[in-house]
């Protein structure tokens, strides 16, 4: 799959990378179509702030969304 991967400040990448492998029955794999880019995402690539040691995405979690219970469906509206 194509992903963007950020070096540096003004050094921003599209690259390959293997496709993403589902290990948990409770992961998904999401066809992005589209996408954009906001403002807030211009500050990094102006100067980077801290060390970049990874492709940036939303592994991440809030704690509120983890404590939800399994099977539970957590409804996402994407307006192209």
């Amino acid at each position: 799959m194509r992903t963007t991967v950020m070096y540096g400040a003004g050094d921003v990448r599209v690259e390959n990378v293997p496709d993403p492998i589902l290990k948990e029955p409770t992961d998904a794999l999401v066809h992005v179509t589209s996408a954009c880019i906001c403002g807030s995402d211009l500050w990094p690539y102006q100067s980077m702030p801290h060390k970049f040691d990874r492709t940036i995405g939303l592994d991440e979690t809030p704690d509120g969304y983890r404590a939800m219970a399994d099977r539970e469906a957590l409804k996402v509206l994407i307006e192209p």
